[in-house]
């Protein structure tokens, strides 16, 4: 039988597990993106909020009678919304009622 040094042994019992010990998790990048509404007369602005590596985040719409925020929205559609010709029609074809509202 061999006798190791204590500090070995538990290098030893506990080196997978040390090897497998994740770094504490930090706080994602938040990325915040806004929308040129200077050629719009309906809609007044438009945020989109999302960590920096997720698929989906939070887009909230200014409008003349108000705003309102639909969670899940895909990066996809922010960018098609953001290219859109018509901002507004853009809105109520592929936004409004499409996505939960955030209440």
């Amino acid at each position: 039988m061999r006798i190791l040094p204590i500090s070995l042994l538990a290098l030893a019992l506990l080196g997978p597990a040390l090897a497998t010990a994740q770094e504490p998790a930090t706080e994602p990048r938040i990325v915040e993106e806004s929308l040129d509404v200077s050629r719009s007369s309906w809609i007044k602005g438009a945020t989109f909020t999302r960590a920096a590596d997720a698929a989906r985040g939070r887009l909230t719409v200014r409008m003349g009678d108000g705003e309102i925020t639909y969670t899940e929205v895909p990066v996809t559609v922010w960018a098609a919304f953001r290219d859109a010709d018509s901002l507004g029609r853009f809105y109520t074809e592929q936004i409004k009622n499409r996505y939960e509202r955030e209440s």
